[in-house]
């Protein structure tokens, strides 16, 4: 069984919402974190077996910080994954493939977004982890998310 690390961005959601535009995104979003979108490989890719892959205990780390402070533009966070204190992974949220709001807009043509709910914009790098393995995520203005493989 493989167990990948993905460090990212994280968007906290402010109130519920539906049919949200990309350019309205901003007065859905309650702030930014990081995040750690832990995936075990083994378990394929069906619907059903990424539920497993990407919801088992422990998975998807959060935070420490919650951070508030976001103004109407895009995010332009550098985004920095370490493992072992070996930087892994580095990246710009500017260089997102799909802007937050853009993210927001999609998701919420098929479903509700609730106080609270989070999404995750993506990875710009990812790679195996081992037991033992220690990960800090660090997203610019944000803050610093550390997380240890048991």
């Amino acid at each position: 069984s493989s167990i990948i690390y993905e460090g990212e961005l994280a968007v906290v959601i402010d109130e519920t919402c539906r049919n949200v535009a990309a350019e309205d995104a901003r007065s859905v979003i309650k702030g930014y974190t990081c995040a750690n979108d832990i995936t075990a490989t083994d378990y394929g890719e069906s619907d059903w077996a990424m539920v497993r892959a990407k919801g088992s205990d422990t998975f998807t780390p959060l935070g420490p910080y919650l951070y508030t402070d976001v103004d109407d533009s895009e995010p332009n966070l550098a985004v920095k994954t370490y493992v072992n204190g070996e930087l892994v992974s580095a990246n710009n949220t500017r260089n997102l493939i799909y802007s937050v709001g853009e993210i927001i807009e999609e998701v919420t043509s098929y479903m509700t977004l609730n106080e609270e709910d989070v999404i995750l914009t993506g990875a710009p790098g990812n790679g195996e982890l081992q037991s033992g393995d220690s990960v800090n995520v660090e997203v610019e203005s944000v803050g610093k998310l550390h997380n240890s493989v048991k």
